[in-house]
């Protein structure tokens, strides 16, 4: 009789937790809006997120030893949040100083990765894993179908060391028809 109550109680508990799982999963889903937000990462969560060498991490800019030119990379998270399936497209991404100037322009996918090619010899591990990384990572194309949930990519754009002050990241988005513009204002480098 008491093994019967115990079976009873632990099925009624069961059904409760699956029934407040269940409601709490809807409502989650339901509240999901489209919604596009960009964020400059700094250098140390560039490292942190992506690796700490510039053998594995692909984000990390090359200095004046491996290329004659230095450049720098403004890495920049975007994150996409989509109600449904729905068509994604990066318009614009560019960084301007205050007189209009661009100081950087980005590289889509197939452009990064040929950039980072020249700065190893392809073949080698750490070539293949950065390579790897741009896959896993970086925006797949500025046009493509997001699925429904939420999504991070790397977007990366180039310039000529030093960018300079006073710059702001110019990117316009559209999700499901709907065009939004970002800015993202630059910090000054410090000088080391």
């Amino acid at each position: 009789m008491n093994s019967r109550r115990i079976v009873i109680c632990v099925l009624a508990a069961s059904l409760s937790l699956i029934a407040v799982g269940c409601a709490t999963t809807g409502g989650a889903s339901a509240s999901l809006t489209n919604s596009v937000s960009a964020v400059l990462l700094s250098p140390k969560q560039v490292r942190s997120d992506y690796g700490y060498s510039f053998s594995q991490n692909p984000f990390i800019a090359p200095g004046p030893s491996i290329m004659p030119t230095y450049y720098d990379f403004l890495v920049v998270k975007l994150t996409i949040s989509a109600a449904s399936d729905s068509e994604f497209a990066l318009l614009k991404a560019k960084a301007e100083d205050m007189d209009g100037t661009t100081r950087a322009t980005y590289a889509n996918r197939e452009e990064f990765t040929g950039f980072i090619d020249k700065l190893s010899l392809p073949d080698s591990p750490s070539a293949t894993m950065r390579r790897d990384k741009v896959g896993w990572y970086y925006l797949p194309a500025e046009k493509f179908q997001v699925k429904r949930g939420h999504h991070s990519y790397a977007v990366v754009l180039i310039g000529k060391h030093p960018i300079g002050n006073n710059v702001t990241i110019d990117l316009m988005v559209s999700l499901a028809g709907n065009i939004q513009s970002l800015q993202i204002p630059v910090p000054q480098a410090k000088t080391e």
